[in-house]
């Protein structure tokens, strides 16, 4: 799993822009008081800028499809599997944005399990 980068609603796309250079899973995750509200790939920011829009909140996904931090490997591959996803948000019991777990990170833990180099 990464590490969450999160962006607050009232944040507009000058200070989002910055937060996909430290955003390895292309994911910003849009918090009000700690929990998710929506998300926020590379590729909305990119429309979004062509698009003339300014804020946060216009770019976001709402209420994201996300996987709890207790969901197993099988989860994940199950519910991006079906959904065509190549990452998911994760959340604590609470609804806390805790981090991205994507299929590159999904193949380098079982790289790692398998001991293989890649």
């Amino acid at each position: 799993m990464e590490a969450p980068v999160t962006s607050e609603q009232s944040e507009g796309l000058d200070q989002l822009n910055p937060k996909f250079i430290r955003s390895p899973s292309e994911m910003v995750g849009v918090v009000s008081e700690g929990k998710l509200k929506g998300v926020v790939t590379r590729t909305n920011l990119s429309n979004g800028l062509m698009a003339g829009k300014r804020s946060v909140v216009e770019l976001m996904q709402e209420n994201p499809i996300t996987i709890g931090e207790d969901g197993t490997v099988e989860d994940a591959i199950q519910l991006m599997t079906s959904r065509q996803f190549d990452k998911l948000p994760v959340i604590d019991a609470e609804g806390h944005f805790v981090g991205v777990v994507s299929k590159k990170s999904l193949l380098r833990q079982a790289a790692h399990d398998l001991s293989i180099e890649y």
